[in-house]
C-alpha cells in the first residue's frame, strides 16, 4: 500500500502496539474456563489457539489509547495505513468513536478462511487456529468503503485495487454508517 499511494503513508496498528505491551498482559491457558485476566486471555492448546482471546480492562484501554493515538496522529497531519483487526464488540465500538468523524476508509481485506488458515500456517508468526476463529467476528459487522479478495489479486493488485477505489469513491462512510446503527 505505502508503494501504490502517491502520498507517503505510515503504517500503524494492532501488531505495532501488541509488540509494546508488557509481556505479563498476556496470560496462556490450556481451557477455556479460567477466571478473566487484566489483559489478554488466550486459550490455546498444543500450539493451536482453540477460543478467541478474553479481553480485560487493561487490554480494552490499551486499544482505545491506541485508537486515540491514531486518530491524534491523523489530526496532525500524519497519513496512515492502520492495520487492525476488527473481531471484539467493544473496540468495534472504540474505533467507530474515534473514526467516524475523520476521513478513515474502513477496507475489507479478505480471502476464504481455507486460504487465511494455509496462510497462517505458511507465516510462522502467528498460533494456529487463529484465522478459523477470527473469521466469522473479523466480518460480523459487514459494513466497509472497500472490499478486496486476496484470493484472486496479487499483493500488488490488491493494493492498485484500493488506490483505484479511494480516488473514485465519495468520503468515507462505513464508520459513520456503524454508528448509526449503535446509536438505534
Amino acid at each position: 500500500m505505502q508503494a501504490a499511494l502517491p502520498d507517503r503513508y505510515e503504517q500503524a496498528g494492532l501488531d505495532r502496539t501488541l509488540h509494546t505491551v508488557p509481556s505479563d498482559l498476556f496470560v496462556v491457558v490450556d481451557h477455556t474456563g479460567h477466571a478473566p485476566v487484566d489483559g489478554w486471555l488466550i486459550p490455546m492448546r498444543d500450539g493451536v489457539q482453540i477460543a478467541l482471546p478474553t479481553l480485560g480492562p487493561r487490554a480494552l484501554q490499551v486499544l482505545d489509547d491506541m485508537y486515540a493515538s491514531i486518530a491524534a496522529r491523523a489530526d496532525a497531519g500524519a497519513n496512515l495505513i492502520v492495520d487492525d483487526v476488527l473481531w471484539h464488540p467493544r473496540a468495534l465500538e472504540m474505533a467507530i468513536a474515534h473514526f467516524a468523524d475523520r476521513d478513515a476508509w474502513l477496507i475489507d481485506v479478505f480471502c476464504p478462511v481455507d486460504i487465511a488458515v494455509e496462510r497462517e500456517q505458511r507465516r510462522g508468526d502467528r498460533a494456529a487456529g487463529g484465522a478459523a476463529l477470527f473469521e466469522k467476528e473479523v466480518h460480523r459487522h459487514g459494513v466497509y468503503d472497500i472490499r478486496v479478495d486476496t484470493s484472486a489479486l496479487t499483493p500488488d493488485e490488491s493494493a492498485k485495487q484500493v488506490v483505484e477505489a479511494l480516488y473514485v469513491k465519495p468520503a468515507p462512510r462505513a464508520f459513520r454508517e456503524l454508528r448509526s446503527r449503535t446509536a438505534l
